[in-house]
């Protein structure tokens, strides 16, 4: 996984539990970050593929999944910390709302969601499905979100959200 990313320019901040935070466009601005983001998270999930048809070569009846979510904007990024334990990190609401979308798609069963910033970036290029309506923990308002149709031939292909969680997920926009 940590090749794919680079490959698309992207660096691992760090590894929390069984998640991955992953930067694209920092430490210096980078044009064209978010879709680097997107095709990051898709080649992700082809690469998934690969590694769970794998698992099941080997005879282990055992399947892998993830959650991405992806969102753009401003962030603070730079050494945090202290003499003691020093570490450099992306902060702020961004990296925060990035977060919530990741909690999102175990909601509503989709495996990559995106924010409107990433929509307005990338504008019809990047094959989103939405938008949708979200509440996101420490938001007052709904926000709209996309999720991201996956590789061909994968089953999550043209995915859009199949559970109505409006008591605190996903409904779609009408």
């Amino acid at each position: 996984m940590s090749n794919v990313i680079a490959s698309h320019g992207g660096f691992i901040d760090k590894f929390t539990g069984d998640a991955i935070m992953v930067v694209v466009g920092a430490p210096e601005a980078r044009e064209g970050h978010t879709k680097a983001a997107i095709d990051c998270a898709r080649e992700l999930s082809t690469a998934l593929g690969t590694m769970n048809a794998w698992v099941r070569s080997l005879g282990i009846d055992r399947e892998f999944g993830f959650g991405i979510g992806i969102n753009s904007g401003e962030v603070a990024v730079g050494n945090v910390g202290t003499e003691r334990r020093m570490e450099y990190t992306a902060l702020g609401d961004t990296v925060n709302v990035a977060s919530r979308l990741e909690q999102l798609t175990r909601k509503i069963g989709v495996p990559i969601v995106v924010g409107e910033s990433c929509r307005a970036a990338c504008g019809d290029d990047c094959g989103l499905k939405g938008p949708y309506l979200a509440k996101l923990k420490g938001r007052e308002a709904p926000v709209k979100v996309y999720a991201i149709t996956a590789p061909s031939g994968h089953s999550e292909d043209g995915a859009a959200p199949t559970r109505d969680t409006r008591g605190g997920g996903v409904f779609a926009e009408g």
